[in-house]
């Protein structure tokens, strides 16, 4: 089937709660660790139902997510298995307003005018059995994280001045990183790629992986970067927002069958210091945009590269 597009404007933003009590507990730590969460709501606002929504539960607002107030005291609370790694979170109250965790310390901004709390699992900064683990806001170096295999993205150095995306073809890669989603927000990039290279600016890289399209239907696909950046779906240009400009947003619907899509995203970092690049999707008959997960073909279902479009 043939891609259909049409332009959309930036999504609505996310509304962040006011002050409140909240934190995020390691219970016991392991190959999955054990974190309990709290939150209390503010006093004039109240909840009745509190969810937890992140990276790791693809941002849905899901009842199996759900915190708890068994005693009445007005604070949820709720323990759940993640994974090692670097998650993203915020509260869902009463299915209206998203709250970050004021009383976590780490925190970055969701793109939306808010913030995303950030919780990193991980032994000291090492993955599960010890392996040395390095990470930029662009992906993890050295070392392959375990788990599904998501985006691998080749870094490349550019000659200063250059002004749009390179051809990448006969360019020899300085390293790999490896990241599951594309989530760095806007800020200040001045410390490069840990154990690959100290370069913070003039670089591109291009990262390949699998989009998993569960359903037939419209996808709504949004880029955002800084500077130039461009997203390819089984080798055909979808989103295109190259050349050197700060944040900066573009969008479109495509119509997919159901299957397995090649997905590649070129971005570029002219002059230091800003960078940001973040892809994001919402899936038929959703309203909920999420960061778009990359990973391995799904069991049980063909890959589009085995089909022809009709």
């Amino acid at each position: 089937m043939k891609y259909s597009f049409c332009v959309l404007g930036a999504a609505a933003a996310l509304a962040a709660a006011g002050p409140a009590a909240a934190s995020a507990v390691v219970e016991a730590q392991g190959e999955r660790a054990r974190v309990r969460f709290a939150y209390r709501p503010p006093a004039d606002q109240g909840a009745r139902e509190v969810l937890l929504a992140g990276s790791f539960n693809h941002w849905k607002p899901d009842p199996a997510w759900a915190l708890r107030d068994d005693d009445g005291d007005g604070r949820f609370e709720g323990s759940f298995e993640l994974p090692p790694g670097r998650h993203l979170y915020k509260f869902v109250v009463d299915g209206e307003r998203w709250a970050h965790d004021p009383e976590q310390a780490e925190r970055e901004p969701d793109g939306h005018g808010g913030f995303n709390s950030v919780l990193e699992l991980g032994a000291e900064g090492r993955a599960p059995g010890g392996a040395p683990q390095s990470a930029s806001p662009f992906g993890h170096t050295r070392t392959r994280p375990q788990g599904p295999q998501g985006f691998v993205g080749e870094v490349f150095f550019l000659e200063p001045g250059t002004q749009r995306l390179p051809d990448f073809r006969g360019r020899r890669p300085e390293g790999k990183i490896y990241t599951q989603t594309l989530n760095v927000a806007p800020q200040p990039f001045d410390r490069g790629f840990p154990g690959l290279s100290d370069r913070f600016e003039w670089f591109a890289i291009r990262y390949r992986g699998t989009f998993h399209a569960e359903r037939k239907g419209h996808y709504r696909l949004r880029l955002l970067s800084d500077d130039g950046a461009r997203v390819y779906l089984d080798g055909r240009l979808v989103l295109d927002n190259d050349g050197l400009h700060g944040p900066r947003s573009v969008t479109r619907i495509l119509k997919l069958d159901k299957g397995d899509y090649r997905i590649v995203v070129d971005y570029m970092q002219g002059p230091a210091l800003e960078v940001a690049l973040q892809l994001y999707v919402m899936r038929p008959n959703s309203t909920q945009e999420e960061l778009l997960r990359a990973g391995p073909p799904a069991k049980g279902t063909r890959s589009r590269r085995r089909r022809r479009s009709r």
